[in-house]
This record gives C-alpha cells, sequence and structure tokens, in this order.
C-alpha cells in the first residue's frame, strides 16, 4: 500500500469541507503532518514528525497501512474529488466550529450516543442545516448528524467505539 504527503489539490478538498464548521480558522490548520494512505480508497493520517521522519528516511511508505490520528477519507463522488472526516478529526477541530452544529441535552446526547436519530425537542442550540456537528451540553463533541428540519439524522457518533470494541 501506498503513502505519500498530502498534495495542494487534496488539502484544498479537506478545507473546503472544514470551512463549513469552522470558517476562515481552516487557514491556521497545519497540513505538514498529514499523510495519504492507499490509492482507490485514500485515507488521511496525522503523524508526529518523529514517525514522519522516520518513514521516508527508512522507505517505509510502502509498507505502512495505518498509523497516526484517522482524520477521514478521501472519495470521488459526482466525479468529484469530498473529504468525509472522522470523529477524530471533527474532535480536533471542535473548539473552532462557529457555524453548522448543534447542542443537544442530557437525554438527546444519551440517545444519540446509543446510535439514534435527535428530535427538536433535544436541541439547546442549533447554527444551519444539513450536517452538523453535534456537542453536548458541555459542548464535548459526541458526532455528526444530518438536519433535515424536522429530525438530526445519527451519521456517526462517539458512541460506536463503545458497541463495536474499536
Amino acid at each position: 500500500m501506498k503513502c505519500r504527503k498530502i498534495n495542494n489539490e487534496e488539502i484544498r478538498t479537506v478545507k473546503n469541507l472544514l470551512s463549513r464548521y469552522i470558517g476562515k480558522s481552516v487557514e491556521t490548520l497545519p497540513f505538514d503532518n498529514v499523510l495519504v494512505v492507499g490509492n482507490d480508497l485514500k485515507r488521511l493520517q496525522y503523524v508526529s514528525d518523529d514517525i514522519l521522519k522516520n518513514m521516508f528516511e527508512n522507505e517505509l511508505s510502502y509498507k505502512v497501512t495505518s498509523m497516526g490520528i484517522n482524520l477521514g477519507v478521501l472519495i470521488i463522488k459526482n466525479d468529484k474529488e469530498k473529504f468525509s472526516p472522522s470523529v477524530e478529526c471533527l474532535n480536533l477541530i471542535s473548539k473552532y466550529v462557529t457555524k453548522n452544529y448543534v447542542v443537544l441535552n442530557g437525554k438527546g446526547e444519551e440517545m444519540f450516543l446509543y446510535a439514534k436519530d435527535a428530535f427538536e425537542s433535544s436541541f439547546e442550540e442549533i447554527s444551519g442545516e444539513g450536517k452538523l456537528v453535534v456537542f453536548n451540553k458541555n459542548r464535548e463533541l459526541i458526532g455528526m448528524g444530518n438536519y433535515n428540519g424536522e429530525i438530526l439524522v445519527n451519521l456517526m457518533d462517539k458512541g460506536w467505539y463503545l458497541r463495536n470494541g474499536g
């Protein structure tokens, strides 16, 4: 499996998606330590300086299948490359999120973490529609959902780790 540094076009794709949630703060995000693993399915991994240096000095870039923090995947959708972030990626940017988010009350958080959808009655605060970053009332990231104006459909949540032993 091939591993390489992320290129400028891929960085633009990632920034385009993340700017939906953190606005201009996206320009300050570092991409020096982001690697692309794989050819068809491009998984983005964030690694330390030491791992990055060791991989390329020792020509390990062809032997690595996974390392560091999984940031998400670049996928082709409608003939265009799109970035699909992981929960870990959303967690890294969560303190910068200023738009397209929802804050759930205690009951809403509990249901969402059990892979259930959330109803408007459990919203404490909402900004935007479509794909939203989901927080609990302490503004801790709990996942991502799709809000259609009536219900917040659970797309991914931190409860997955407990349910699947991850």
